[in-house]
C-alpha cells in the first residue's frame, strides 16, 4: 500500500525529538545549486539529494500525519497507527500550545476532531 510507504518515510525522516513533524527535507548534497539534465533532447531540472529534516515544525505538518495515522488505522486496523495518532495528538498539544493550556479548553465534537 503506497500510503503506508509514504507515512513510514515521513515518520522516519521528519518526526523530531519533541514528537511533531519538521517542515521539510533540506541540507543539499553536494550543494543546493540547481542542476539540469537532458533526456531525449528535453532539458529537465535534475535531482538534488536532501540529507536532513529542516525548517520549523508547523501544526499543519503534524495534522497531516495525524490524519494519515487515523486513516491508516481505519483501513488496516493495525494498532500501531492508532498509538501513533494518540502520541502525535498529545505531542502536538504540548508543542504548539506553548504553555497556554489549550488542551483544557478544547471541545470534542462527535466527528472526532481535536
Amino acid at each position: 500500500m503506497f500510503a503506508k510507504k509514504i507515512y513510514h518515510w515521513q515518520k522516519g525522516h521528519l518526526l523530531n525529538d519533541q514528537g511533531v513533524y519538521w517542515d521539510m527535507m533540506g541540507q543539499c548534497s553536494p550543494d543546493c545549486q540547481i542542476r539540469y539534465e537532458e533526456v531525449g533532447g528535453q532539458r529537465y531540472r535534475g535531482h538534488t539529494q536532501l540529507l536532513k529534516a529542516t525548517g520549523k515544525p508547523y501544526s499543519y505538518n503534524s495534522g497531516t500525519m495525524l490524519s494519515g495515522a487515523v486513516d491508516l488505522y481505519r483501513a488496516t486496523k493495525q494498532k500501531d497507527y492508532l498509538d501513533d495518532a494518540k502520541a502525535l495528538a498529545k505531542a502536538s498539544f504540548l508543542y504548539f500550545d506553548k504553555g497556554r493550556q489549550a488542551a483544557q479548553r478544547v471541545l470534542f465534537f462527535s466527528y472526532g476532531w481535536f
